[in-house]
C-alpha cells in the first residue's frame, strides 16, 4: 500500500541512493489524500520514533494494522519500495517501503501497512 499523505510531499521523490547508506530504492508514486479525520488503526507522532545513528526506524507490523497515522510538521523528502538494504542494527529491510522526511528520519514499513502522514494540528483519525 502506499503512502497517504494529507498534505502535499515536498521536496524532489528521487533516487535515494546515498541518504540511506547503502540503500538502493525504487521509488513508487504516493497516493495522496487531502481529507483530513482519515480512520487509522494506530496514530503516532514522528517524535514518538527513536532513529539509529542513521537516523533510520524499522517498524514491524506483528500486530497486523492495517493503517498507521503519523503526525508530522517534517515534509516527506522521499517514498518507495527498498530494493536491497540493510540498518546499522541488522535488520534486512529488502522489500519494505519506505518514506524519509526533511528531517533525516527513515521510517521502513512492511507492505500491507497503509501509512497516512498527517500535520501535527490536524484533526483526529478517530
Amino acid at each position: 500500500m502506499a503512502t497517504r499523505d494529507t498534505r502535499p510531499v515536498s521536496g524532489a521523490v528521487g533516487q535515494n541512493q546515498g541518504e540511506n547508506g547503502s540503500a538502493e530504492a525504487e521509488n513508487t508514486a504516493s497516493a495522496t489524500s487531502r481529507t483530513r479525520g482519515i480512520s487509522a488503526d494506530i496514530e503516532l507522532s514522528l517524535s514518538d520514533l527513536i532513529g539509529d545513528e542513521r537516523g533510520e526506524v524499522v517498524l514491524f507490523n506483528d500486530s497486523g494494522f492495517g493503517t498507521l497515522a503519523l503526525r508530522t510538521e517534517a515534509g516527506v523528502v522521499a517514498q518507495g519500495l527498498v530494493k536491497r538494504h540493510v540498518t546499522t542494527g541488522g535488520e534486512d529491510v529488502t522489500g519494505f517501503r519506505y518514506v524519509t522526511f526533511e528531517n533525516g528520519l527513515t521510517l521502513y514499513y512492511q507492505e500491507g501497512l497503509d501509512l497516512i502522514v498527517q500535520p501535527s494540528g490536524a484533526l483526529g483519525t478517530r
